[in-house]
């Protein structure tokens, strides 16, 4: 029986929230081996058993186990499961099963079936992977010690091509026209490492093996275990144990380059990995939640306990751990809501406030500068307000993942050539990040010993949409900036395009007459 814990390793910059769900109970003394996803549906290999278990989880919080099971009719063991539209592939120990999904997933029917030439009792591990129109399975020969490698279509499980070759192949995947492989050396244990075989499969009726990289340091034994994902480029191993130096690793595809990847103290090896919307999770001796860095490290964030599973596989917002005793857990890793956000870099906090609707106006309270005559496209947005800008700061927007795209509207006074003093420099920063320029936004009133202006002064508005998950928007301050409102709208802006460009100060979108356009003494505008 395996006896061993989940980690979830996260690679990301902000942190993700794992909660437990739901849990179907002990079912029996065996463990997941692989499985996939259907809709609710949950399939499971066990460890060392023939049969594959099926797991309801239209209800979350209670998965249930059909009293379905599959089977090939003998006592053959099964070893991995795959999901490719609506069919299941199963393999059986020398037979690949195809099963239809629909219309009863509860009750997959048998579509096909491919017998391996080998005979049954030299048949040991097995490995199965698909690309867009194949099936990729591995078969072993224990007298011999070479691998059989089948190359089979999808739908009907027609034979296109082999390959033979020495090694023992513990798990398989496919990526851009190549298979990479892990395989323990056959023979005695080994203490020098472990081979990563590359296959070129372009041409799937006559696969052939291109390379062979070691992996150092790992015992044979523990192969088994390893899964093998590829992400950005890039190979990433698990590797299980106890004491052994069992630590990840990574290889670049494009150099070659192995590169191990530590882990905190106390963890030991990883078991299965996978990457979801982006992430990476894995199970291994602890739990845990990870982030990887640059330098090939995993940084601890977040822990998650009670968890012992043999492997994992995702769902949306969901992940599916298959546990010792076939156990099935549903945990939630739906990503934690973050607001989007505007901010003076190494300036003061800025004052933020609701804008109405239509007419309406928003005032920093602090310094009595308001902004009024907000058009209708404006209303409900958050109005960020700020002052006292100065050079070496900076003005920056941030529209988070997994939520909606950010609109962002600059708002500055506008009356040149004296606004050039006091207006950071920011229009030319905004039109290099792909601002669009207008001159239909709100008017700008600024304070006259302490006191609101009688004055009403026009401004130039900035637009920019950006998608949830964009880099920040970071404008520098490169002279001295006096008041601004950034507007914030969740969700797409107004159509493009919002407002036409100023013909000059007294430009009647502006609602401020040429008189207006006036360059004041400083102690109108308070800094």
């Amino acid at each position: 029986m395996l006896t061993r814990s989940l980690l979830f390793a996260l690679l990301a910059t902000a942190s993700e929230a794992l909660t437990l769900v739901g849990n179907t109970g002990l079912i029996s003394s065996s463990a997941s081996a692989s499985m996939a996803v259907y809709g609710d549906y949950v399939y499971s290999v066990r460890y060392g058993l023939s049969d594959v278990l099926i797991f309801n989880t239209a209800d979350k919080t209670m998965p249930a186990q059909e009293t379905t099971t599959l089977h090939d009719g003998s006592s053959t063991r099964s070893s991995t499961v795959l999901v490719d539209g609506s069919h299941l592939y199963v393999l059986y120990g020398f037979n690949v099963v195809l099963y239809n999904l629909s219309p009863n997933p509860a009750a997959p029917v048998e579509m096909q079936r491919f017998v391996a030439p080998i005979s049954r009792e030299a048949v040991v591990n097995r490995v199965l992977t698909q690309s867009a129109d194949h099936i990729f399975a591995t078969f072993h020969h224990v007298g011999s010690n070479t691998e059989m490698l089948v190359v089979l279509e999808k739908g009907t499980l027609s034979q296109v091509g082999s390959f033979t070759y020495t090694g023992l192949a513990m798990n398989m995947v496919y990526h851009d026209g190549k298979l990479y492989t892990t395989a323990a050396q056959v023979g005695s244990i080994i203490t020098t490492g472990d081979l990563i075989y590359v296959f070129d499969v372009t041409t799937p009726a006559s696969p052939s093996q291109e390379a062979a990289w070691e992996v150092p340091f790992l015992l044979g034994i523990n192969a088994q275990f390893h899964r093998i994902v590829v992400h950005e480029g890039s190979l990433y191993l698990s590797r299980g144990g106890n004491t052994f130096n069992a630590v990840p690793w990574k290889i670049d595809l494009s150099t070659g380059v192995r590169q191990a990847m530590s882990l905190p103290a106390d963890v030991q090896g990883c078991y299965d990995i996978l990457f979801h919307n982006s992430k990476m999770y894995a199970a291994c001796f602890t739990l845990y939640e990870l982030q990887e860095t640059s330098a090939g490290t995993f940084i601890m964030s977040n822990s998650l306990n009670s968890v012992v599973a043999a492997t994992i596989a995702p769902d949306g917002n969901y992940l599916y751990s298959g546990e010792v005793g076939d156990k099935l857990r549903v945990i939630d890793i739906t990503p934690p809501v973050v607001d989007a956000t505007v901010e003076l870099v190494g300036g003061n906090p800025l004052v933020v406030q609701t804008a109405g609707g239509e007419g309406s106006s928003v005032e920093d309270g602090a310094s009595g500068q308001r902004w009024e005559g907000l058009p209708s496209w404006l209303a409900g947005s958050t109005a960020h307000m700020g002052a006292h800008g100065k050079k070496g700061m900076s003005l920056k927007m941030t529209c988070p993942a997994g939520g909606s795209s950010c609109t962002f509207y600059v708002v500055i006074h506008n009356c040149l050539p004296c606004s050039s003093d006091t207006n950071g420099g920011l229009p030319h920063g905004l039109l290099n990040e792909g601002f669009k320029a207008g001159s239909c936004g709100p008017k700008y009133v600024p304070t006259f010993r302490g006191a609101p202006s009688d004055k009403t002064l026009p401004t130039a508005i900035f637009k920019l949409e950006v998608g949830a998950g964009t880099p920040p928007v970071e404008v520098p301050v490169i002279r001295d900036l006096l008041h601004f409102s950034v507007f914030l709208q969740v969700g797409a802006g107004i159509n493009e395009p919002f407002c036409k460009k100023a013909t000059g100060p007294s430009h009647p979108r502006n609602g401020a007459g040429a008189s207006q356009c006036t360059c004041f003494s400083p102690p109108v505008l308070v800094r």
